[in-house]
């Protein structure tokens, strides 16, 4: 789940090797955001550099196993069963940990408690709802890794107890052991003869290109009415995300959804009241950073992200004395919580995106009406 950030400015053609504080000045998080993606990057960097064994035009990425762990993520067959070895893998930089199960055994390199089982196929920790394994075949299994957003929705203990609110989020490094049907295929093949390994591992070509648009002087969003209050900008970070991937323009299906606050308006479901009605822990924080009745939200548990699925949109109706959300389409069965503390431990949660209304492209063509709907989403 995206964290509030006033801005993200980190460029890594800047070279920047360290951000350097000064006495008595203000402590802003673009500052220490842009330390942290610093120092991913360059340990990413160094990661991969460093054990590389030169240019090799047959080896796009990097991954390895250290000396200290060299079972990590070994994949073994047993009765029917797949287990994941313990250790550390370092995918294209980033570090993947199996920490097994059992966790009574100890680390004396980082002095730190450790499992002392293998993990088995069915108890990842970053995969609740695992495919099923197969009853026979030849399989590739591969291990997939990436970075995601955790905030305190996902995390409940990231809210510092002191002061009751959420100071800050974090950077979670995941994985999943997956498997890849590779019929015919042997210790020998090549990667690109596997049918459909190239297609699986092939970065994304999607990009994001924006221009500026005329706005009328009777219509500028940056004229303030005349009130009292506040009569800076406000400083916002835009977020748009695919929502459906796919092929773009007339008859694909890829869509998008944007939000004006990082997609940082998020908040935890306490109740399913019905399969269309939804009891919030809050509204919100205050008039503006809120969910309210016309909003488009997103409504998702930590299966559906693991998975990799969007959540499910939809228009809603609030009523702020019994903090409830309604809407029409009832939540399907995999996303219905059997009470409370199952929603809590699935981390149910709703997120506002501020699309709405009629979308139209640079030339005044219509996109989508988001007021007649029932999508909730904008094609690309």
């Amino acid at each position: 789940m995206p964290p509030d950030f006033s801005r993200v400015r980190f460029d890594p053609l800047r070279d920047y090797a360290g951000v350097l504080l000064q006495q008595g000045r203000l402590l802003l998080d673009a500052d220490f955001n842009e330390f942290v993606a610093l120092l991913d990057r360059r340990l990413r960097a160094e990661t991969s550099d460093l054990t590389s064994f030169g240019p090799d035009p047959d080896h796009a990425g990097v991954a390895w196993v250290p000396r200290q762990t060299p079972d990590a993520f070994r994949v073994t067959l047993s009765g029917g069963q797949l287990s994941i070895g313990r250790g550390r893998m370092y995918v294209d930089g980033l570090l993947a940990e199996n920490h097994g199960t059992e966790l009574e055994g100890f680390d004396p390199l980082l002095s730190e408690r450790t499992g002392t089982a293998d993990t088995p196929y069915a108890q990842q920790p970053y995969w609740l709802t695992p495919d099923p394994l197969p009853t026979g075949g030849t399989y590739l299994a591969y291990l997939d890794v990436w970075q995601r957003e955790v905030t305190h929705l996902e995390d409940p203990g990231l809210v510092e107890i002191a002061v009751g609110v959420d100071a800050s989020a974090r950077w979670q490094t995941a994985w999943q052991v997956r498997l890849l049907e590779a019929a015919g295929v042997t210790c020998a093949t090549d990667d690109e003869d596997i049918d459909g390994w190239p297609e699986l591992i092939r970065p994304s070509d999607g990009r994001l290109s924006t221009h500026e648009v005329e706005v009328d002087d009777d219509d500028d969003p940056c004229e303030l009415p005349p009130v009292g209050g506040y009569r800076g900008l406000e400083n916002q970070t835009y977020r748009v995300e695919i929502h459906e991937g796919g092929e773009p323009g007339a008859g694909g299906t890829a869509t998008f959804k944007w939000s004006r606050e990082n997609a940082s308006v998020a908040i935890p479901v306490v109740e399913m009241v019905s399969p269309t009605v939804l009891r919030l822990a809050s509204v919100g924080r205050d008039d503006e950073l809120r969910i309210s009745t016309g909003h488009w939200v997103e409504i998702l548990d930590d299966r559906t992200e693991l998975d990799g699925e969007p959540g499910l949109m939809r228009k809603v109706t609030v009523d702020d004395d019994e903090r409830t959300l309604t809407f029409s389409g009832a939540l399907p069965a995999g996303l219905q919580p059997a009470d409370a503390d199952e929603a809590a431990e699935r981390h149910l949660r709703v997120r506002r995106w501020d699309h709405g209304g009629v979308v139209s492209d640079a030339d005044g063509n219509e996109l989508a009406n988001l007021d007649t709907s029932s999508a909730g989403v904008i094609p690309v």
